[in-house]
């Protein structure tokens, strides 16, 4: 896993050993960042918008765990 893909503006998850991949924060990013809702992946152009959604949502939905996150958007 030397570097991560990114096609058309979206970004692949490695494909590894999935011990040492599951663990690893590239692995992470990348799975919380596909599980945002679409309206605010959508603003990944414009990174000011980004932050401000980004923020109100994590306001608006109060996550105690990645796992929780994780849980919360595959339900939603």
């Amino acid at each position: 896993m030397d570097c991560i893909q990114e096609v058309k503006n979206q970004l692949l998850i490695p494909i590894a050993n999935p011990t040492s991949v599951h663990k690893g924060i590239t692995y992470s990013g990348i799975k919380i960042y596909k599980s945002l809702p679409s309206n605010i992946l959508n603003l990944t152009n414009d990174r000011k918008l980004f932050k401000n959604e980004l923020y109100k949502y994590l306001l608006n939905n109060s996550f105690h765990s990645v796992k929780e996150f994780l849980e919360f958007s595959r339900d939603n």
